[in-house]
């Protein structure tokens, strides 16, 4: 049986509390740029729509900014 390479994303934790969650989905982003929903849902071992309702937190909070499917880190750039 082969083993792969264990992704660091899933090193992050498996079941965590919501208020937990947030700084290591911005520290993740900070490290890929864009991650999935699905991704993230498996690495903090919750539901998909857990994931979305974090990320709406998130980006409602200007910290991450919202993708069909994912999120990305928000712009540092004002207009």
């Amino acid at each position: 049986m082969q083993h792969s390479k264990p992704d660091a994303m899933d090193d992050a934790m498996s079941r965590t509390r919501t208020n937990e969650r947030y700084p290591h989905i911005v520290a993740i982003l900070r490290q890929r740029g864009y991650v999935t929903h699905e991704k993230l849902a498996k690495t903090f071992g919750v539901t998909v729509q857990t994931v979305r309702h974090d990320v709406r937190k998130l980006a409602d909070d200007g910290e991450v900014c919202r993708h069909p499917g994912g999120v990305g880190l928000a712009s540092s750039i004002i207009w």
